[in-house]
């Protein structure tokens, strides 16, 4: 446990806590607060706003002020693991946001800084689940831009992070309907509707889609946030890609209800408000749902087309 030098610091390490993500049941991750504790501004600063992103989206400018204060940090303190998934945390929403408005190469440049961020963490501990957590997160931000078939090389490794995080049984609270494990699972519920179900992706990658899995991870992901917009919208449409048209299957039946509670949740952030104004398209266009992603839809594409894609390695058997 931290030692404060004075009730003063006993204060700030009390506000730095409710400024990053807290424990939820089944962890026992502490978040290391030390390097705020001789900077009270800064800390204070961060805190307020973290309580305003808690209630809605920041600006980009307040996002890259959260990661210079947590830069600033890290440059007196280049060992501090928590300050490194913390500045990814942020690339990742802009990048969203940037992406929603077809910034798609500012997007990925902000990417790839967060990338080298996880990057870093992971060289200091290899095992750190959190900055596991978030490489994965935005290398699959990086592939819903370009396309899963320009990326099906890192599709193995963010397959596997994200598995590592679940088996770890260590949940964070991010924002009131975002959690760790509920995102680790909402990810490979779009990993297993975006990778196609073609044995040749298996062969060469090491990975297959399978919509059954998709839709058993998206119901896992709404248990543990059920009141997330995207939550509901992503396994509504998994539902709709299973369903392939039949209006009168029991998956399309339920995939309305659920784009109506997306529909209807409150949405905190930006990303959220995209799947909240997602929602007439998707019900517009459920036979283009195995496509789509936050950022754009991807077509799906045969075996024979995916052979004769520029740049493949795939050949005839």
């Amino acid at each position: 446990m931290l030692r404060w030098m004075s009730i003063f610091f006993a204060c700030i390490a009390v506000e730095v806590l409710a400024a990053v993500p807290s424990l939820d049941v089944g962890g026992s991750y502490a978040v290391d607060i030390s390097p705020f504790e001789s900077h009270p501004k800064l800390a204070s600063e961060y805190q307020k706003l973290h309580e305003k992103f808690s209630k809605q989206p920041l600006s980009l400018a307040e996002h890259r002020r959260r990661m210079d204060i947590i830069s600033e940090l890290l440059t007196e303190n280049p060992k501090w693991i928590d300050g490194y998934w913390l500045l990814a945390t942020d690339t990742f929403f802009m990048s969203a946001e940037l992406a929603f408005f077809k910034k798609f190469e500012e997007a990925k440049n902000l990417l790839n800084e967060g990338l080298q961020a996880t990057g870093t963490c992971l060289e200091i501990d290899k095992k750190q689940f959190l900055c596991s957590f978030f490489e994965a997160a935005l290398i699959a931000k990086k592939a819903s831009i370009d396309g899963i078939f320009s990326s099906l090389s890192q599709g193995k490794k963010v397959h596997d992070l994200w598995e590592d995080v679940i088996k770890a049984k260590k949940n964070i609270v991010f924002q009131s309907n975002v959690s760790l494990l509920g995102s680790a699972h909402y990810g490979l519920g779009l990993f297993y509707r975006l990778v196609p179900d073609f044995f040749l992706i298996d062969w060469f990658w090491g990975i297959r889609g399978n919509l059954d899995k998709s839709i058993e991870h998206h119901r896992l992901a709404l248990r543990y946030d059920p009141e997330n917009p995207c939550a509901n919208l992503m396994l509504a449409v998994s539902l709709l890609c299973k369903a392939n048209g039949d209006l009168a299957s029991v998956e399309f039946q339920e995939a309305q209800h659920l784009l109506k509670k997306a529909e209807d949740s409150p949405a905190i952030d930006l990303a959220q408000q995209v799947c909240t104004q997602d929602v007439p398209n998707i019900r517009k266009h459920p036979d283009r749902t195995c496509g789509y992603t936050q950022a754009k839809y991807h077509e799906k594409k045969s075996e024979d087309e995916l052979r004769r894609s520029e740049g493949s390695t795939i050949h005839n058997p």
